[in-house]
């Protein structure tokens, strides 16, 4: 077939650079253009009429969902979805688009998606790929409605080489942030999520997961200890006798979350 055109959105400088760089090693494509917004992203896709879209689901201003759903069918290409976000990625699964990349992937992961993405098009299946996109627009803009107004997520996904592992909340004991991820310690181990800690927080029910400090979210269930004054940072000690460190707002709340006086 010709050369397929590549269009790349993220709106992190590294990620639309990562995704650049393993392109260049297939001959089979040619990159169009780079975008770090969703109006960037239509403007591209009107003027360069790419075959196949990088399209990350968390853009400032307007999601990519939102921004590919503006776009006329005629016009769309085909979509794989690259998302630090498990939750899209999980509820995305089920509607077949091309692929779903959930960060960090590695190099093999990435080629996969590129294969699919191209048999998509050699496939000439692009109608029902556009059917499969206008599902995906309803089932996140749920998700994303349900996450903002009232948590209920039971467990967290995370990448586990080519796989996702679910894992329940119950399970979870603190949660760190480390550079671009968010480091999750469990019952039974530590996995990474490619996320922020605001992201992250803001998809927790925040009765029991309390962001203690800026780096740091603990599950009310395990808070065994809790030492300082109102003024200062605090320690907070877990059942397993891991001791965090808690800022004054994060004392404060994690008393209200304990029912204590503060």
């Amino acid at each position: 077939m010709t050369t397929v055109r590549v269009l790349i959105t993220d709106d992190e400088p590294a990620g639309r650079a990562s995704v650049r760089a393993l392109l260049a090693l297939d001959s089979r494509v040619e990159v169009v253009g780079e975008c770090a917004t969703g109006p960037e992203t239509v403007r591209a896709i009107r003027d360069h009429h790419p075959d196949l879209l990088f399209l990350d689901v968390q853009l400032p201003g307007q999601s990519g969902i939102s921004a590919l759903d503006s776009v006329p069918e005629a016009g769309r290409p085909v979509v794989i979805f690259v998302t630090a976000y498990d939750a899209h990625a999980v509820s995305a699964f089920d509607f077949e688009a091309a692929d779903y990349l959930l960060k960090p992937y590695t190099d093999a992961r990435f080629r996969q998606a590129l294969d699919r993405g191209i048999a998509r098009l050699d496939r000439g299946s692009v109608k029902d790929l556009r059917r499969r996109l206008r599902e995906i627009v309803g089932a996140l803009d749920d998700v994303t409605e349900a996450a903002t107004t009232s948590p209920t997520a039971d467990r967290l996904a995370v990448r586990i080489g080519a796989g996702i592992r679910l894992i329940q909340l119950d399970d979870v004991l603190w949660i760190e942030a480390v550079r671009d991820y968010a480091r999750v310690h469990t019952r039974g181990g530590e996995f990474l999520l490619r996320t922020t800690m605001t992201a992250l927080e803001q998809r927790l029910d925040q009765r029991r997961f309390v962001r203690i400090h800026r780096s740091t979210i603990a599950n009310v269930a395990f808070v065994h200890e809790l030492y300082g004054s109102d003024v200062g940072d605090s320690e907070v000690v877990l059942r397993s006798g891991k001791r965090l460190r808690a800022s004054e707002r994060g004392r404060r709340t994690l008393m209200r979350a304990l029912n204590l006086d503060t």
